[in-house]
């Protein structure tokens, strides 16, 4: 009994065991073996130590671990364990699972626990000194030294203790009147300066006196203006050298200072002497003290006088402004005298009024143009204007006809009808001008040319050297009549091109305008249409052939258009019927025509014209059919003819 159940015992784990080898899954396996891992701190520093695998996020502070500082991870992994120093602090080493300061590595095969030491890096001092005869102030960042210099002797707080492994920045600032020369010591350059805190460090400011260097200015010379400096400092006025305002002051020792003299209106300036020269802006290096002398003058004035001459008149004006001198058969009024400064360039210019004309300039000023004179002594200049001839143009007008003569420059505007001017025929110009004469001919009048002083058919241009006459000659242009008749028994319209003809033709008579009356050689086109079942057939008269008909009027003349009726087909059987009109279609197919010839048909004896009758329409095919019962015609004087196709 004992031995069966054993074996039972020993054939269900043999099985289990089987089926977790084969992949099974059973819902009561164990979870996988794991070990802690927990991290501790010591020493007087700070720092954070992490794992890789993650897990542990551990931060040290003098000891104290906060954070993810113990984590599990499972039997047999590999963890491997980082350590950062803080700012001010270092990493010492591991204790515990790990030894050393380089990464630790841990396998986890049980529990275990690892110490990371961080201590805090010692605190360096940080002493400031200055030197020479300046004065300034030497401070820190992060605070702790705020030191004061004065030719080299200190004061306030000059030395201060910094946490190790941090960088402090020193700034040295001169005072008024003092520069900051350079660093020595730990510190080097003219700029701030950064030291590493891995020791004791010493640095020494040299503070430098400024030097002042003096400018003076002085004036000189009869006239007045201004010296002013750049940088500011010097505003100085001199008049007739007794200098006001602000003439001397100090710049620091090597300061580039830029004086510039401005004279006022009536003055110049003349030139620089002492430490500058020359006459346009003085610049001095400030490296010992100065002077310099503004010397000014009063700036001569010369008068500039215009004359006037000759029995014209005309104005002088003068650039710059000054002279506005206007000169009437010789005598002056306006402005004719001012005074310029010397040296001043005067631009003059001779202007001559309507009916004047410049004739040159004399005296200080030649030619006949601008005149430019440049102020060295009092001047004169005449300038002589005359009057200028004057020329009539006179306009006359011959033959029979109506036109207008007009005149550019205006002056001229004459018309003649049948030679018998009127308007302005006549006017005065300038010797010299060219005149443009036009001649413009009235409707139903030609211009047939100049005589006199134009010849030609066109514009007429003549110059004024003399009195002078132009005669235009302005004709009536005859006037032709265009007559239109019609013939034959047709009906058509003649139109004329130009318009003036529309005139209508009914076997012979003619309706509406058939006549016109155009200019002689007007060139003119007829054109017949001929009415619906009618016919043209041929001009005759003035006018030939069948097409339009072209004309030119040179005489009066006749155009007479025949219109004819379309003919009946050549088969037509003429028959007359009584007053009761029975229409029996005969000859298969045959057709009654009734035709509208009452005007040239008469019935036979015992016949009566019984007028039209009209039965609706059919579309006949001929002049005045309309339809009758069984056919197509219409009644007139009841002579029937009819056919058989």
């Amino acid at each position: 009994m004992t031995f069966r159940l054993r074996l039972r015992a020993v054939l269900t784990v043999f099985a289990l065991v089987g089926f977790v080898a084969c992949g099974g899954d059973d819902p009561a396996d164990p979870d996988p073996v794991q070990h802690t891992l927990t991290l501790t701190g010591s020493g007087t520093g700070n720092g954070t130590v992490t794992s890789a695998p993650a897990g542990i996020t551990c931060t040290l502070t003098a000891g104290v671990a906060a954070g993810a500082c113990s984590s599990t991870f499972d039997e047999g992994a590999a963890v491997v364990l980082t350590a950062v120093s803080a700012a001010g602090s270092s990493f010492v080493g591991w204790a515990g699972a790990c030894t050393g300061a380089a990464a630790c590595s841990v396998t986890m095969t049980a529990d275990q626990t690892v110490d990371a030491q961080f201590d805090l890096l010692p605190a360096r001092t940080v002493t400031v000194t200055a030197s020479s005869t300046g004065a300034g102030t030497l401070t820190s960042a992060p605070g702790g030294i705020d030191c004061a210099s004065t030719a080299g002797v200190t004061t306030g707080t000059c030395s201060s203790a910094f946490p190790g492994g941090f960088d402090v920045v020193l700034t040295a600032t001169p005072e008024a009147g003092s520069s900051f020369q350079l660093w020595t010591g730990d510190c080097a350059g003219t700029g701030t300066c950064s030291l590493a805190m891995d020791a004791d460090k010493t640095a020494d400011a040299q503070f430098d006196i400024i030097i002042q260097r003096a400018l003076t200015i002085t004036g000189s010379g009869t006239g007045t203006g201004t010296v002013s400096s750049a940088p500011a400092g010097i505003t100085c006025t001199s008049t007739a050298g007794v200098e006001s305002g602000t003439c001397d002051t100090t710049f620091d020792d090597g300061t580039g200072v830029v004086l510039t003299a401005t004279p006022e209106a009536g003055s110049r300036l003349v030139g620089w002497t002492g430490d500058c020269t020359g006459t346009g802006t003085c610049s001095l290096a400030m490296d010992a003290d100065k002077t310099a002398d503004a010397q000014f003058e009063v700036i001569p004035q010369h008068t500039l006088t215009i004359t006037g001459s000759g029995a014209g008149t005309g104005t002088v004006t003068s650039a710059p402004a000054g002279i506005t001198c206007t000169s009437t058969a010789a005598v002056e009024s306006g402005a004719c005298s001012t005074a310029y400064d010397e040296g001043t360039a005067v631009v003059l210019t001779a202007a001559a009024e309507t009916g004047s004309s410049f004739v040159g300039w004399t005296g200080a000023c030649t030619g006949t143009g601008t005149c430019s004179v440049t102020m060295s002594a009092d001047m004169t200049a005449d300038a002589q204007f005359d009057i200028v001839p004057t020329h009539t143009l006179s306009v006359t007008g011959s033959s029979t006809g109506t036109g207008t003569v007009t005149s550019a420059p205006a002056g001229i505007t004459c018309t003649s009808t049948a030679a018998v001017a009127s308007g302005a025929c006549s006017t005065a110009y300038n010797e010299g001008t060219a005149v443009v004469l036009t001649a413009a001919a009235a409707s139903g009048s030609s211009f047939i040319g100049w005589t006199g002083a134009c010849t030609g058919t066109g514009t007429c241009s003549v110059t004024m050297s003399a009195d002078m006459s132009a005669n235009a000659q302005f004709d009536v242009i005859p006037q032709r009549t265009l007559t239109v008749t019609g013939s034959s028994t047709g009906t058509g319209t003649v139109t004329s091109v130009p318009a003036g003809i529309s005139c209508t033709s009914t076997a012979g008579v003619g309706s509406g305008t058939c006549s016109m009356i155009v200019d002689d050689g007007t060139g003119v086109t007829l054109t017949a249409t001929p009415a619906g079942g009618h016919t043209f057939e041929v001009w005759t008269n003035a006018c030939t052939g069948t097409g339009t008909c072209g004309l030119t009027m040179d005489a009066d003349k006749t155009a007479n258009a025949q219109f004819d009726r379309t003919p009946p087909p050549a088969n037509l059987i003429e028959t007359w019927e009584a007053v009761s009109l029975t229409f029996t279609p005969t000859g298969g197919g045959a057709r009654l025509y009734l035709h509208a010839d009452g005007d040239r048909s008469r019935p036979p004896p015992g016949y009566r014209n019984r007028g039209r009758h009209v039965h609706g329409d059919c579309g006949c095919p001929y002049a005045d059919s309309r339809c009758l019962p069984g056919g197509c015609g219409v009644v007139h004087n009841r002579r029937a003819d009819a056919y058989s196709p």
